[in-house]
């Protein structure tokens, strides 16, 4: 059996078993015949925010978009990239001439923030046995990334649907979800004087690959590798001075995007922590969530509070991505 055929029948079986994600469309129509599209697809965001204080949220939105349609009968029938797009959340395209019959539309956002090209040829020979198309980055040479680093490609996205093309048709939705997760970091200085950031250490918790269309709300690849991530002014993390928080101020909105991460099972330590260093003391790595995954298109709020020159709290909370607020809880 050759890709094509794998294609058309293992996303096919996949896809149906996604809740709520087949389209209703108005009549059937006769074999042989092709149709007209029309998609709808947006990321459910509001528009990017682009104020100064914003770390990374206004390159958050979709740049490219590969649309693919494969129908139940044909495989791949059409693949299709739309540039020059300007980090919009919504954008709706036509498609001409597709076969009548069922069919699933793939749309993947941002290839090249993955150094790909997902043409027809490239999906068939990575697609392979499995459906979930799996991207693998053993050398992290894409993500994780920090927020400044996401201005000239953006982030992965991706989402699919099943259809049955026909004639009188209605417009198809077409939701992408962001194929990383979003670490927010704030860090408060609760004491009176300055201090200067040297280090930042998170444990190891950051993935080497993905599914870019999962089957399951938790679906990351069994053979997944995790490393830790350390940003200083050596290693080109931050800069040489350091980061200054001022007295009694908080800095806000850190971003660092990685892929979807489940480094924590039973038995074992979690290394979902946080360490910092700065120029009075290091604080050793502390749990900062008592999840033990994290999965696609979720931010994690993280607010470090210095309370003096050896305290150190931190707070977090894990909701639906959203552009640039930091809710955690309070320490009063």
């Amino acid at each position: 059996m050759n890709k094509r055929l794998y294609f058309a029948s293992w996303l096919a079986a996949y896809l149906l078993l996604l809740s709520g994600c087949e389209q209703t469309l108005q009549t059937e129509s006769p074999e042989g015949q092709t149709g007209t599209l029309r998609l709808n697809i947006g990321t459910g965001a509001t528009a990017p925010d682009t104020r100064a204080t914003v770390d990374a949220a206004q390159w958050e939105g979709i740049r490219t978009l590969r649309v693919i349609v494969s129908t139940d009968e044909e495989g791949i029938v059409y693949n299709t990239k739309v540039d020059g797009l300007q980090n919009v959340t919504t954008h709706t395209l036509t498609l001409e001439n597709i076969p009548f019959g069922d069919a699933t539309i793939y749309v993947i956002g941002n290839e090249e923030s993955l150094g790909k090209t997902y043409d027809t040829p490239t999906i068939r020979q990575e697609l392979g046995d499995n459906p979930k198309l799996i991207f693998v980055d053993e050398a992290h040479a894409y993500f994780h990334k920090k927020g400044p680093e996401i201005e000239a490609a953006g982030l992965p996205m991706s989402g699919s649907t099943r259809v049955t093309v026909a004639q009188g048709m209605q417009a198809v939705d077409v939701q992408l979800e962001r194929a990383v997760v979003k670490l927010s970091l704030s860090i408060e200085n609760a004491t009176s004087t300055p201090l200067t950031i040297k280090r930042v250490s998170f444990g190891a918790f950051s993935g080497d690959r993905f599914y870019m269309f999962p089957t399951q709300d938790l679906d990351v690849p069994a053979e997944t590798q995790y490393v830790p991530m350390e940003f200083t002014p050596e290693n080109g993390g931050m800069s040489q001075d350091g980061i200054v928080v001022e007295a009694n101020q908080t800095l806000s909105n850190l971003s660092l995007y990685l892929y979807p991460t489940y480094a924590y099972r039973s038995g074992a330590n979690s290394p979902y922590t946080l360490s910092l260093e700065t120029s009075a003391n290091t604080y050793e790595a502390q749990r900062f969530t008592t999840e033990n995954h994290f999965r696609r298109n979720t931010q994690v709020n993280i607010l470090a509070r210095v309370t003096t020159t050896v305290g150190l709290e931190i707070r977090f909370s894990v909701a639906q991505w959203d552009n640039y607020t930091v809710d955690v809880p309070s320490f009063n």
